[in-house]
């Protein structure tokens, strides 16, 4: 699980309830006007695998990167927490190819 505070990375979340294996969770991110969500954690692997299931192909998760130019501005150490628990997730895949009926 990630920290429960992000302020430094502009949100922040607090768990709510326990529903069917999966912790859920308030996330608001810290804008103006702020923008808030009721979502859960996911055990790992199971996007990937309701994807495939659903007929994606080449189902894969992307590494959290920070770009260069930002990463140095707030010091070599300011994205570590981010980068070892990321509180969001990059998935790339390829929709199957539409069905086919003889006419």
């Amino acid at each position: 699980m990630w920290p429960t505070v992000y302020q430094k990375y502009g949100l922040s979340y607090t768990r709510t309830r326990f529903v069917s294996g999966r912790q859920g969770v308030h996330v608001r991110f810290l804008t103006d006007p702020q923008v808030e969500f009721e979502g859960f954690f996911w055990p790992a692997g199971v996007i990937e695998t309701t994807l495939v299931s659903a007929g994606f192909t080449g189902v894969q998760r992307q590494p959290t990167k920070v770009p260069g130019d930002i990463s140095t501005e707030q010091g070599s150490r300011f994205w570590d927490e981010l980068l070892a628990n990321p509180y969001f997730a990059a998935l790339r895949a390829r929709a199957a190819a539409p069905a086919t009926h003889p006419m």
